[in-house]
């Protein structure tokens, strides 16, 4: 340490940063896992023929204002690019930013991690216009402020416009506690507005006025986020019915500020089923296909006709710019005279080229490495003692290695120097805190043989550093471009490209890989691993993520690099790697999602006993869902022409207003069991108390209409948990499932639902199909009632003979036998077990 220097501290970590890091994730993953269900089950329980009718009942005068809405929102937002560059010191004109800002933010409302594919393609576009990257990220900095304060101030105005002319029987619900978002939101607002206009001197404020402009550009920012928002709600309310009056517009606004802010953060494409989510729960009193016809129009006006439009622009731009590149052939046809081809020397010399600065501590392992090979040519180890003030070149020279000197800071000037240097016919490289296996130049040799390769590289792992970073290190394996640490060319087709670019310093790998592929064939070699250090990770691990892979990706899709300098990992204090839960809390939420998704399934029994196949016996159960309604009727006279039984769950609301075709299904000997009250998505998670009302209600309806006490129980969706499996064993229920799925509920095509059955069925089988909908507006189902007689003869044909749930599951290994009683087939368990023996022989 030098003399009056102050030590540097290495920062203790919170014990409840990784629990909190979990619980942030693991409730983001739900969320938006939960949202995404939820839409699918609202789609999968909606007539499509609605949605349709829904869309054409939108005029053409509404699809033509939103449309004006929409441009005008994506020209207003050229404001964030125009002075968030003015603040950052850009001279560039509105015509020059407007294109690039289009094109960004269009791309960007597309994509999933919009903050980084919008700033990449910002980023490419800008630099080609001679602006710093510096500058833009500044830009992108300053507006991103703006826009969520725009969002809060907006949601502060509407909220307060909402509480203020309250409405009890507005259409729009939303969150019934507006109180606590305003106050949030305004909180936000406040924030925004101190940090511009306040001149507080506290060190978080002098940092926010570094990338936030204050006064008159703050402000100004701020009219483009309210724009913004204001705009986008407005277009999504004009092509939205069933609002009331202009007492609504504020309510309904509130609303889709919270939906799109919500899809913003769940940073998928578009918020694409979490906005959609959303809205449907905060607009529950409008009839979903209502609801969904707008949101199919508000994506098509506000998303894909805008996308559409900057692909084809970006396209335009980077076509004429590839145009232009090509007409240069001059580098190909030089490239054709060369004779690339080593197959005359079978074992061509060999230099390999080792930048290094201050690394006495490591290059000893290297040059060892090295000097192990089991090469049978001849080969050379060049250093460049990139200006190093250790002993880095007396080892060098100590190992025997020919030792150049290179004054300029770079690794881009030593590597070019090493490499101009280098006498073989091959020219490797590889890092000083790089460890090589014996046969790697051997393997280089071999890779280059052919003809048509004129360079390769390989990939890496990690031989030191924390547990956790070694397994990161293990992606290192997945390699995508040739690594100055493990990598080697053909020296013609080395100078033939130009060589490495003295304007690349970070990525210079990278770039000349891509202009190498343009004299031939660039390949991974994934047998040659070579293994390094994993210090830049343990020193800094998320700026190493950040500016090596951006950089990357940037130099790959848009040929210029973000960054130009490397960080001198070495100055930096090791200290415990920033977000190393990061890692175990990915796998954990992948797990639990895993884990859920496979609980869920029909046939587990993790979460209890239900019952989703029969035995091995040539019979199979058809199930109807949702009923009784329109269609139940037609279901039991085509059951009645075949002579085949069913078991129908009804829903309590149904039930209730059709308790004549609850008595027609016991008398015609199917049948009946328990689907809950109200069919409500939420029930899986109820509280018990909640559970069990809907049971008995249902239970009450069915026993007052036929006199039966039904004993089956199926759940809606299918969705349950530990709990609502408890109830149903104390209440003496035995759950249901299903092993086939016809899908009839998509309203798919009579071939496609009797194809759904066929392709699946099994001796023993449960069939789910429908004979009603949900508890809304009973549309019937006519692919249901189109299908079954079909279905019906080919199962006949087959041997199948049609059972009841009650018939099907005595025999069931599983012990799903509940207590001797009379169900509605008029057969009594040991009867049951005697027609089963029937069947079985």
């Amino acid at each position: 340490m030098e003399p009056g220097s102050t030590p540097i501290i290495p920062k203790t970590a919170s014990p409840f940063r990784p629990l909190f890091n979990v619980v942030i994730a693991i409730v983001f993953v739900t969320g938006t896992a939960t949202a995404v269900r939820y839409l699918g089950t609202v789609i999968h329980t909606t007539s499509w023929n609605d949605i349709v009718n829904a869309i054409t009942a939108i005029t053409p005068l509404r699809f033509l204002i939103a449309l004006l809405l929409a441009a005008g929102n994506y020209l207003v937002i050229t404001g964030y690019d125009l002075f968030g560059m003015r603040f950052a010191d850009s001279k560039l004109s509105w015509k020059s930013i407007a294109p690039v800002a289009f094109m960004g933010d269009a791309i960007n409302a597309n994509t999933p991690f919009s903050s980084i594919v919008g700033s990449v393609i910002k980023l490419r576009l800008y630099t080609k216009k001679e602006e710093s990257p510096s500058t833009v990220l500044r830009a992108i900095a300053a507006y991103t402020f703006a826009y969520w304060a725009g969002c809060a101030a907006l949601l502060t105005v509407s909220g307060g416009f909402a509480l203020l002319f309250h409405t009890p029987n507005s259409p729009i619900t939303g969150f019934s506690r507006y109180n606590s978002i305003v106050i949030i939101a305004a909180a936000i607002l406040g924030t925004y507005l101190t940090a511009c206009l306040v001149k507080i001197r506290l060190p978080i404020f002098s940092k926010i006025r570094r990338i936030q402009p204050g006064g008159i550009g703050g402000m100004r920012l701020l009219g483009i986020g309210i724009s913004d928002w204001l705009l986008s709600s407005l277009t999504f309310f004009v092509l939205a019915p069933g609002i009331g009056g202009l007492a609504d517009i504020p309510r309904f606004i509130h609303s889709y500020l919270i939906a799109h802010a919500l899809g913003v953060v769940s940073q998928l494409p578009g918020g694409l089923g979490v906005f959609e989510s959303t809205s449907l729960l905060m607009n529950r009193s409008i009839p979903a296909a209502t609801m969904l016809a707008s949101l199919i129009c508000f994506r098509l006006v506000f998303f894909v006709l805008p996308l559409i439009a900057a692909l084809l622009l970006l396209g335009f731009t980077e076509g004429r710019r590839l145009l232009s590149a090509y007409r240069n052939k001059s580098e190909k046809k030089a490239a054709k005279t060369l004779n690339l081809s080593l197959r005359a020397e079978h074992f061509p010399s060999v230099s390999v080229v080792i930048p290094a600065f201050n690394e006495e501590q490591f290059l000893p392992a290297c040059l060892d490495a090295l000097r192990k090979q089991d090469y049978r040519g001849t080969w050379e180890v060049i250093v460049v003692d990139n200006a190093s003030t250790d002993a880095t070149a007396a080892v060098a020279a100590s190992f025997g290695c020919r030792v150049i000197e290179e004054p300029r800071k770079g690794y881009h000037h030593a590597i070019r120097r090493g490499f101009e240097s280098a006498g073989g016919a091959i020219i490797a490289s590889t890092d000083a805190d790089t460890i090589v296996d014996p046969d790697w130049l051997t393997g280089i040799a071999d890779t280059l043989a052919p003809d048509d390769i004129v360079a390769c590289g390989g990939v890496f792992r990690f031989y030191d550093g924390p547990l956790r970073v070694r397994l990161i290190g293990m992606l290192g394996r997945l390699n995508y471009h040739i690594a100055g640490a493990n990598m080697a060319v053909k020296r013609d087709a080395y100078h033939a490209c130009g060589g490495f670019s003295p304007h690349v310093n970070l990525g210079a790998d990278v770039d000349i890989g891509q202009r190498l592929k343009k004299i031939g064939r660039v390949v991974i070699n994934r047998s040659l691993v070579a293994a390094t250090s994993s210090r830049r990770f343990t020193s800094a691990f998320w700026k190493t993520v950040f500016m090596y892979y951006f950089n990357d990706l940037n130099l790959l899709l848009f040929k210029r690099p973000v960054f130009f300098s490397f960080p001198d990992f070495r100055t930096l204090t090791p200290r415990r790697i920033p977000g190393s839960w990061m890692l175990p809390t990915a796998m954990t939420c992948f797990f639990l999602f895993l884990a859920g998704w496979f609980l869920e399934l029909p046939f587990n029994q993790m979460m209890g006993t239900v019952l989703a196949r029969g035995p091995k016996v040539k019979a199979v159960a058809l199930t109807f869902d949702d009923g009784p309604g329109e269609s139940t009727a037609k279901v039991l006279d085509i059951l009645r022409e075949h002579g085949a039984k069913a078991t129908f769950f009804v829903i309590g609301k149904n039930a209730a207003k059709n308790p004549a075709l609850l008595q027609r299904i016991v008398n015609e000997g199917h049948e009946i069991g328990n689907h809950s009250y109200s069919h409500r998505i939420q029930l899986a998670i109820d509280a018990p108390r909640i559970f069990r009302k809907e049971i008995d209600t249902t239970e009450a309806i069915i026993r007052n209409a036929t006199g039966i006490t039904a004993t089956l129980y199926r759940p809606p969706h299918g969705w349950r948990n530990p709990w609502m499996l408890r109830e149903c064993r104390l209440l003496g229920f035995r759950t249901i499932l299903w092993s086939i799925d016809s899908q009839d509920w998509r309203h798919l095509s009579k071939a496609r639902v009797t194809g759904n059955v066929l392709r699946k069925v099994r001796p023993g089988s449960i069939i789910l199909m429908h004979d009603r909908l949900n508890t809304g507006v009973d549309k019937g189902m006519s692919n249901t009632i189109a299908a079954l007689p079909g279905l019906l003869d080919s199962l006949s044909n087959a041997g199948f003979t049609f059972v009841t749930i009650s018939e099907l599951s005595v025999l069931h290994p599983s012990g799903l036998n509940g207590p001797t009683v009379q169900n509605g087939s008029g057969y009594t368990l040991p009867a049951l077990t005697a027609r089963l023996e029937v069947l079985r022989k």
